[in-house]
């Protein structure tokens, strides 16, 4: 089946029990897509190389796509990567260099959006993430980069209809057509429980009834009032306190993690190393690099916490608020654990290649010495011989 056949095909399709009626919220008006993204690779030349070839293909295979879901006023200009200015450079890594990303798509009308049916939105986002996932596969085997595999979805909408002012009384009125929009990939957001929608809107970071901030474990929707654009720097604003801080928190949770299983899978191999060739220099020196890994990951994770508590009111309350869905702290915790552990491990060996050293230095005090008095014991031994001589006679 071809692509554009497939597509098509999708657009048709229905989840088994979803009511045929239409939701709350007929139409939205979206502003921006955004797919956010970490990328792990063995350099950063090598990562946003990859990263262009990726966004390449996903250009080239969208020109050669028939039947995809369209909004029903405004269009999105082509889709392009924008590159967060961060980075974590670890070179004692397999992937010794990390970067955040999103591939985004922005409506061509800023201030208006492009204006969708809700349903039709939510299989553009799912055929959308397919083109995207299926564009930006790529081989670590080959190419020695990683690339998330589940990017964060954000839908920023700039209206709706009907349109609300997003009171407590009308969040509630709304939560399940929100809960669709927020897991506007899913095909089972229909039939979630009470409590789960609650814990979507429970969600919402926004102070204001002119905007609104819902996330789920990988998706998030957005609203910003068009009345609130002129007030504030645009979209800007919440990109940055929540969009891009989104990115920069599950990209240092992903690297973590994956610092951590490497590191446990190496523990292994340098304790067979040293039990069973004892200890080395070479050890050590992997050992040390491995925990300036450690702290140079900390020291990030520090000097980013400081820079987004610096900032005041709603950009610090939703860093934290991050950082705790993300339970960035017990990650922290266990980093500080094993970096103790590894510095335990360093101490030990490094007290064993001393006392190695030791050995040889006392040996190489030694030996001179006992090697001279081997050389007076020869020189004097024909003396002693004809000593001897004379005794037994």
């Amino acid at each position: 089946m071809s692509t554009a056949s497939w597509l098509e095909e999708a657009m048709d399709l229905r989840p088994p029990g979803e009511p045929s009626s239409s939701p709350s919220l007929t139409h939205l008006a979206v502003g921006e897509v955004i797919l956010s993204s970490y990328v792990m690779g063995p350099d950063k030349e090598v990562s946003k190389r990859v990263v262009e070839e990726c966004l390449q293909r996903l250009v080239a295979a969208l020109a050669q796509v028939h039947g995809f879901p369209q909004p029903e006023q405004g269009n999105f200009a082509p889709p392009t990567v924008e590159w967060l200015d961060w980075e974590l450079q670890l070179p004692a890594m397999t992937s010794g260099w990390c970067g955040v990303f999103h591939v985004l798509l922005r409506a061509e009308d800023a201030q208006e959006g492009c204006w969708w049916k809700t349903e039709e939105y939510k299989r553009f986002a799912r055929v959308w993430t397919d083109q995207v996932l299926e564009a930006f596969r790529v081989s670590t085997n080959v190419s020695g980069v990683l690339l998330d595999e589940k990017p964060f979805y954000w839908t920023i909408a700039l209206d709706t209809q009907p349109a609300v002012s997003w009171t407590q009384e009308n969040l509630e009125k709304h939560q399940q057509a929100l809960t669709m929009l927020v897991r506007v990939r899913s095909q089972d957001a229909h039939c979630y429980t009470e409590r789960a929608m609650r814990n979507i809107l429970e969600s919402n970071l926004a102070f204001t009834t002119e905007e609104l901030q819902l996330m789920s474990p990988n998706t998030g929707f957005i609203y910003v009032a068009k009345s609130r654009l002129s007030k504030r720097d645009g979209l800007a604003y919440v990109r940055r306190a929540l969009v891009d801080a989104n990115a920069l928190v599950r990209a240092m949770r992903a690297y973590i993690m994956r610092y951590r299983s490497e590191t446990d899978r190496r523990m292994q191999t340098w304790m067979q190393r040293r039990v069973g060739s004892g200890p080395s220099r070479a050890l050590l020196k992997e050992l040390m690099h491995h925990a300036r890994s450690a702290a140079e990951i900390l020291r990030q994770l520090d000097e980013l916490h400081l820079r987004m508590t610096r900032q005041v009111g709603h950009e610090q309350t939703a860093f934290e608020t991050l950082l705790e869905r993300y339970r960035i702290g017990l990650l922290v915790q266990d980093l500080h654990q094993h970096l103790s552990q590894l510095h335990s491990h360093i101490g030990e060996l490094h007290s064993q290649l001393q006392a190695r050293q030791l050995r040889w230095l006392n040996f190489l005090v030694v030996f001179p010495a006992a090697y001279q008095a081997w050389k007076l014991f020869q020189e004097a031994w024909p003396a002693i011989s004809a000593w001897i001589a004379r005794l037994s006679s």
